[in-house]
């Protein structure tokens, strides 16, 4: 982290970048409902690798479009589901360091589910 003083305050600016973490223990699950075009999508984490410094990890749904569906902070688990989920969806487990003010996160590469 920078920092400088000016008469009006501190203004401090930074990076940092994290590693997606490794070793993640994941069930995933899509199965189509009947000929609708839909699928339901089910990820359940029970455990997930560890990243030196991080405060929290995530689990981020996504849709084909690489739009997130959903973000869940795992506390050590989590899991997410869906009944409107389509071909193209997937998930990603992320590291994060927070502070007060911003946040930085890892970026791994999204696993497809509904494929």
């Amino acid at each position: 982290m920078f920092s400088r003083t000016l008469n009006a305050g501190t203004t401090s600016v930074g990076t940092y970048t994290l590693a997606a973490p490794t070793g993640n223990i994941v069930v995933p699950s899509c199965t189509p409902i009947g000929a609708s075009g839909k699928y339901r999508m089910n990820i359940t984490v029970t455990g997930h690798g560890t990243v030196e410094k991080a405060t929290d990890y995530v689990l981020t749904v996504w849709n084909a479009g690489g739009v997130t569906q959903s973000a869940t902070t795992l506390t050590p688990v989590g899991s997410y589901s869906s009944n409107n989920a389509a071909k193209g969806w997937g998930y990603s487990i992320d590291a994060q360091y927070r502070t007060s003010s911003t946040a930085w996160s890892s970026t791994s590469v999204p696993i497809t589910v509904c494929d």
